[in-house]
């Protein structure tokens, strides 16, 4: 299942986005020069591609994604990283297989949009 996961994202981003596996089955997408709303339209089209893979294995997986764009550069990866894990799993709290975003501005503050 990580294999198709790992072939579903690498089809599912541009060249120049990043993705990675955090550990177990938690992964990251790194999308440079992408705004909030883009990333969200991206990360739904890489969703509705994992949920039919997903389905075409028949393994009863959902996926619950967070997306935390930021207005500066101001955070470490392991900052941007922590935000947007502690997103993933407020999605999850709130009923898991959807996507959820926030912006994070100049002072490192959050502000959630759905």
């Amino acid at each position: 299942m990580l294999r198709v996961v790992g072939a579903v994202l690498l089809k599912s981003f541009r060249r120049s986005d990043l993705t990675a596996r955090l550990g177990g089955d938690e992964f990251a997408a790194f999308l440079p020069d992408t705004d909030e709303a883009s990333a969200k339209v991206a990360l739904e089209h890489a969703r509705k591609a994992l949920l039919e893979a997903m389905a075409s294995g028949s393994w009863p997986v959902t996926v619950s994604i967070g997306v935390v764009s930021f207005a500066d550069a101001g955070l470490s990866l392991k900052e941007a990283l922590h935000c947007a894990d502690d997103l993933m799993y407020e999605v999850k709290r709130m009923g898991k297989n959807r996507i959820h975003t926030q912006t994070a501005g100049p002072s490192q503050q959050i502000k959630a949009t759905t």
